[in-house]
């Protein structure tokens, strides 16, 4: 689990401003379980996380069970007013060891303060801190001048992709410059996460050993 905030008010006044508040919807009572035996690793419990190769599963750690639901092929239940949430990746998609432009602005914009995702070969780790609170700030005054505007012009532009469109502006926004090609997504997204956004990034192999 997470540690601690400082100041839990601040951090919930925060995210009230961004509209999370209002918008997470908790699924948990559809969710199934699982017990977390006691004395293990923080990596051999993420290794417990259930994975399938053409679905995604979302849901939320807690200290003794992990609640998951399955979702769509490439879509997940977010569960972000948890303090701990995690989803998967369909472990047989090429990319699945790549995190998305969602994931990367549902991190910012949820109140959860940890993330797990799990891929085909990796495991990773988002975790929130005072640089990475300094950037859902900015968020949050980004959003609140440009988010009906910017939402509108791309649904005009993109129709259905709309959603992806903006994510990526409010992205790029916040200073992280997507690359043009996805392999060099792919080998350097840990540093620029790290470095443009302040997250706190931990890669674990999803398989022990």
């Amino acid at each position: 689990m997470p540690p601690p905030l400082g100041d839990p008010e601040a951090y919930r006044l925060l995210y009230a401003s961004l509209g999370a508040e209002a918008c997470d919807i908790d699924q948990s009572e559809q969710c199934g379980e699982i017990a977390v035996p006691p004395g293990l690793t923080d990596a051999e419990v993420y290794r417990l996380l259930p994975t399938a190769p053409d679905f995604e599963y979302g849901g939320y750690l807690m200290p003794t069970r992990i609640r998951y639901m399955p979702c769509g092929a490439e879509t997940a239940e977010l569960f972000g007013s948890h303090a701990c949430s995690f989803h998967t990746h369909p472990t047989d998609h090429p990319y699945a060891d790549v995190p998305s432009a969602p994931d990367v602005y549902q991190f910012l914009k949820w109140p959860h303060r940890r993330t797990i995702t799990v891929g085909g070969t990796l495991i990773w780790v988002w975790d929130k801190d005072q640089a990475t609170i300094a950037t859902v700030r900015r968020l949050a005054d980004w959003e609140s001048e440009h988010l009906v505007a910017t939402m509108t012009e791309m649904v005009n532009r993109h129709g259905a992709d709309a959603v992806l469109e903006y994510q990526l502006a409010a992205l790029e926004s916040l200073g992280l410059v997507w690359p043009d090609r996805i392999e060099d997504w792919a080998t350097g997204w840990r540093d620029l996460l790290e470095e443009q956004l302040g997250f706190r990034v931990t890669v674990l192999n999803r398989v022990g050993g």
